[in-house]
């Protein structure tokens, strides 16, 4: 009997021990859980180039010129095909860093291909929404 209430207070504090280090170990580790991330593509001006940057709106006042517009969704366009998204704004599945590396190698692909639209010098930069973190800036300038 004595050996029985030994065995069944040995059995009751492994589990007890292994329940806790269960939820401790699942808790805290974040970064490998498979979740969906959001991604956001963001570009930001730095200079162009053209004749005429802006064009007077008789509505607005002023307004971003056709060849500036086209000159920018070119450049999102590269990076969009490269990431294999439609929008600027885009979920994948997976771990934190698996899900990083892919926009990361992505969008160093898509580095060449962008420097060859000819109009001015803007970032591209790749922001994880989920995770509030930068995962790629690049600052392109046409033509070099």
């Amino acid at each position: 009997m004595k050996a029985k209430k030994f065995f069944l207070a040995a059995f009751a504090a492994m589990c007890a021990l292994t329940a806790a280090t269960l939820f401790t170990s699942c808790s805290s580790d974040d970064d490998n859980a498979v979740k969906d991330y959001n991604y956001s593509i963001q570009f930001e001006l730095i200079s162009f180039s053209m004749s005429t940057d802006l064009d007077l709106d008789s509505d607005t006042g002023t307004s971003l010129s056709p060849a500036f517009q086209v000159w920018r969704e070119s450049i999102l366009t590269v990076y969009r095909t490269a990431l294999g998204v439609n929008s600027d704004n885009f979920t994948l599945n997976g771990t934190q860093s698996d899900c990083d590396a892919r926009v990361l190698e992505a969008c160093k692909a898509a580095e060449q291909a962008a420097k060859l639209i000819t109009g001015g010098t803007a970032t591209v930069t790749v922001y994880n929404e989920t995770a509030k973190k930068n995962v790629y800036s690049y600052t392109i300038t046409s033509g070099k």
